[in-house]
């Protein structure tokens, strides 16, 4: 099999290779090769669709526009997912592939990828604030983006996750998160 073309190291025949000599071998080895192929085999999966367009040639504009800052950048990109479907298909595949060690960090891992720092202490899933909800804040829940969010979740089966605890716990967090970095970053400073 040829691993060149022209100077380079072909990826995906070294990759493929690679993946059936571990198939070769996971029969004798056990569950931990059938999972490293499971892997491996994902990868490549996500790897193909990269290469077939799965990534839109404009996803650079869409990641240029994330994370959001502001209450009216959200606004803004709510309007374009509602009216662009090449938007919206674009920011989902780009949610597939920011990962996470189970549903609750895949969900935590979409957040952070869509919100700011700033713009996440503003928002709530329910646009309420504190014990007697009295404080407006950007409501989340029935965004484009929260249902986005929702949809990979289950796509991804990631098992059946309580989605809407899992958004509002990484938005309740957004004030803490802020002052333990604060708090390193004044550590460091001593």
């Amino acid at each position: 099999m040829r691993h060149y073309k022209g100077n380079f190291v072909d990826p995906l025949v070294v990759t493929k290779e690679a993946l059936d000599s571990i198939s070769d071998q996971s029969a004798d080895t056990g569950s931990n090769s059938q999972a490293i192929y499971n892997i491996l085999l994902r990868t490549e999966k996500k790897v193909d669709s990269l290469i077939q367009g799965g990534v839109s040639t404009n996803s650079n504009d869409v990641l240029s526009l994330l994370p959001i800052q502001t209450m009216d950048q959200f606004q803004a990109f709510e309007n374009d997912l509602s009216n662009d479907t090449n938007m919206r298909a674009t920011l989902e595949n780009i949610l597939t592939y920011v990962g996470g060690d189970g549903p609750r960090f895949f969900i935590f891992n979409c957040m952070k990828t869509l919100l700011g720092q700033d713009l996440a202490e503003k928002t709530s899933l329910s646009g309420k604030s504190g014990l007697e909800k009295r404080f407006e804040k950007l409501k989340f829940d029935g965004t484009q983006c929260y249902h986005i969010i929702k949809k990979l979740a289950m796509e991804q089966k990631l098992g059946t996750p309580n989605i809407r605890t899992a958004i509002s716990d990484w938005l309740n967090q957004a004030k803490s998160r802020r002052v333990r970095k604060e708090t390193r970053k004044q550590a460091e400073r001593n």
